[in-house]
């Protein structure tokens, strides 16, 4: 119960020297991630399922030997899901949305 059907990231990342932008030394990188999370049913008789996502997450950050500086972004496409759900007995069921774009 309230197990996705499949998770999974997909992600790559790329550096390049920071001299190049008149930084001192390090690299400069860039990370998108795509996390797509499944299905998942949500009361014991199979009735109520919040449907599968996909959202884009990102980091990006300058890097040297003894430092790191990053900012992260989440749901980079400001997408709306299905976060979490209950269903209390057989009528009332809520969903709360998944949290929005933040940077």
């Amino acid at each position: 119960m309230n197990v996705p059907t499949l998770t999974g990231n997909v992600g790559a990342q790329n550096r390049i020297g920071a001299d190049r932008y008149c930084l001192a030394g390090g690299e400069l990188y860039a990370s998108p991630i795509h996390q797509h999370v499944g299905a998942r049913l949500l009361d014991l008789q199979n009735r109520f399922a919040l449907k599968c996502y996909g959202i884009v997450n990102s980091r990006a950050g300058w890097q040297r030997e003894k430092a790191d500086v990053c900012a992260f972004a989440h749901n980079l496409p400001d997408e709306r899901f299905e976060a979490y759900g209950v269903c209390y007995g057989p009528g009332p069921k809520t969903v709360r949305p998944g949290a929005a774009s933040k940077f």
